[in-house]
């Protein structure tokens, strides 16, 4: 009979430990990927950024799956929603970020917009920037040979032609 409470005791503290232990925040777990995998400096900010990026892009497909299953899409119709789905959660998650940054400026009316839609161009672009940069490194380019391919990249995906 003991050792049943006692095994019960142990339990029960290893469950409260458990459920009271925090769990890490997303940037806290990419955080400890990065420095296990031992980088360092601009090379950690550079994984830690990326991994954001996947994780906030995982839980907004998450949430177009669920919708389009609600939908009960499937085949094209399923993908084409699934991607446009997830382009619009990602613009209006821009869109909430640049809004702020407008109200924390005390920005009002044709100012406010003017800056929002601004704000929301230039988090396109650079995100296009880290894409093209991304890819660089995977094909393991570096000095002209990334600047050439990098530049090509963006100008590629902002259609523009010189």
């Amino acid at each position: 009979m003991n050792k049943i409470l006692i095994a019960l005791g142990l339990s029960m503290l290893s469950a409260y430990a458990t459920a009271t232990t925090p769990m890490p925040t997303p940037a806290q777990a990419c955080a400890y990927k990065a420095d296990e995998k031992g980088l360092a400096g601009a090379e950690n900010q550079a994984y830690v950024k990326a991994c954001l990026s996947t994780l906030q892009t995982a839980d907004m497909a998450g949430k177009c799956e669920a919708s389009a299953n609600q939908k009960k899409l499937a085949g094209a119709a399923k993908t084409s929603f699934l991607e446009k789905c997830v382009a619009t959660l990602r613009t209006a998650e821009k869109a909430g970020r640049c809004e702020t940054s407008a109200e924390q400026k005390k920005l009002a009316g044709a100012a406010k917009t003017s800056f929002v839609q601004k704000c929301i161009k230039t988090l396109n672009a650079a995100d296009v920037a880290e894409q093209c940069e991304a890819s660089a490194a995977q094909k393991k380019l570096a000095g002209a040979a990334k600047n050439s391919f990098v530049g090509k990249c963006i100008k590629d995906a902002s259609g523009t032609q010189k």
